[in-house]
Formats: C-alpha cells, structure tokens, sequence
C-alpha cells in the first residue's frame, strides 16, 4: 500500500534530490550528468513508491537510487574540491540525508516483508 511509512522517506529524499537540482543547477560547475544522475534518481525512488506490491522490486530500486546518490556525492566531492563552498556542503548535505532517508526506507520494506513471510508460515 502507498500509506506505508517508507513512502514518506522515498518521499522525503525525492525532495531533497528536487532541491539539489535546484541548488546545483545555479553553479558554474554545473554538468549534464549531474542532472540526468540526479533525475534518474528521484525517477527510481518515485517507481519505488509506485511498485508497492513488490516489495523486492522496492528494495532493488531504492538500492539502485542510494547508488546513484553516492556516485552523486562522489563526483560532487572529486571535482569539487578547489572551491569549498557553502552551497557545497549544502549539496553534500542534502545527498547525505537523501542516503540515510533511503536507508530508512528500506529497513521499513524488510520489516514489511518479514512480516508478511512470518504471516504466511502461520496459515
């Protein structure tokens, strides 16, 4: 069901991924595959959100997304590092949160399919 307390974490960190394309795309260092990257990110948390009758499929898409935010992280900190900046720490900020969100995320979807195997071996 979509009332499932991980959509709002998938919802929260799709928001933080909203704001990084918008605080990111005013910089100079801004670069085509930061915004397709982070694009495709919040496209898989949001079919993350979509796919809750498959709970594994949920897992893998939000596994895909963290991925991607720390590729996100990686390339922002490597190319990054001659102009320390406040806009990017809070970009670095943003994507850290985005991770632990879909951590959260996903320890609520095990919980979810604990549950229901744990229901299933009682019939």
């Amino acid at each position: 069901m979509i009332q499932r307390i991980q959509t709002i974490f998938w919802l929260g960190s799709i928001i933080l991924i909203s704001l990084f394309i918008f605080l990111f795309k005013h910089s100079p260092e801004s670069s085509l595959y930061t915004f397709s990257l982070a694009v495709f990110v919040g496209l898989f948390n949001l079919f993350a959100i979509l796919s809750f009758k498959n709970r594994r499929k949920q897992l893998v898409l939000s596994y895909v997304a963290m991925t991607g935010i720390l590729s996100l992280l990686a390339y922002i900190t490597v190319h990054n590092q001659s102009a320390p900046g406040t806009a990017n720490i809070l970009t670095i900020c943003l994507l850290a949160t985005g991770v632990i969100l879909n951590l959260i995320a996903n320890y609520f979807t095990r919980k979810d399919i604990k549950l229901v195997e744990e229901s299933s071996r009682l019939r």
